[in-house]
């Protein structure tokens, strides 16, 4: 597959996403795919769908903008944030009405059109310092 394809095929899913349509997010993954980064160990297609089910309930209006799309080989990196409204509970969070904005690294492995993993890499800890929840430590 293109580079140029690989990256169309990312466009869909964050499209898919934005439209929270995770069915078709799911459409575009093998069913061996593996999930890294959206809790201490990898999800599969199923455990990935709950995980950004409970986002898009915590944050109703949210959208994933990308910010910048690389392709090399088999992987494509998205550069993207989440932008949403705090306005269901997230992790224990009672919905805060705050807006968040939360810069995130997706690595995306394609292998024969289909999503067959993704790492992410996002700002977990500034999403909770956004919602009021402040990180232990010295002050």
């Amino acid at each position: 597959m293109s580079l140029d394809r690989n990256k169309n095929l990312v466009r869909r899913i964050m499209a898919a996403l934005d439209a929270h349509d995770l069915a078709a997010v799911a459409a575009h993954c093998a069913p061996d795919a593996v999930f890294v980064g959206w809790g201490p160990a990898p999800l599969d297609v199923a455990g990935y769908t709950r995980a950004l089910s409970a986002v898009l309930a915590a944050f109703g209006d949210a959208r994933f903008p990308i910010e910048q799309l690389v392709a090399e080989g088999g992987a494509v990196v998205c550069r993207h944030h989440l932008v949403g409204t705090h306005d269901g509970p997230y992790q224990g969070i009672e919905p805060t009405g705050r807006r968040v904005v939360v810069p995130a690294t997706a690595t995306c492995q394609i292998e024969g059109g289909r999503i067959r993993g993704v790492r992410l890499n996002a700002d977990c800890l500034g999403l909770m310092a956004q919602l009021g929840n402040r990180p232990m430590g010295p002050d």
